[in-house]
């Protein structure tokens, strides 16, 4: 039987940094587009349209972005 090997790393501040460096610009996007008045859908198509890139890499959607939303503390009304 082979023995599996598992190596586990802490998380350094400049992956941090890069992480809470994306979130703001999704945040502006976001919030850039709620100043249009776009609704829920018409943000999702924008956000797709300027390559903003979701947290799971797959086209924005509306249970996503109402996720993103409430994790980065945005008013949707």
């Amino acid at each position: 039987m082979k023995d599996l090997k598992v190596e586990v790393k802490k998380r350094s501040a400049q992956s941090n940094s890069h992480e809470n460096e994306v979130d703001e610009q999704r945040k502006h996007a976001i919030q850039r587009l709620l100043k249009k008045h776009h609704n829920i859908k018409q943000i999702c198509q924008k956000l797709n349209e300027q390559a903003v890139t979701s947290p799971d890499g797959q086209p924005w959607h509306y249970e996503m972005l109402v996720a993103e939303c409430q994790r980065l503390k945005i008013a949707l009304h």
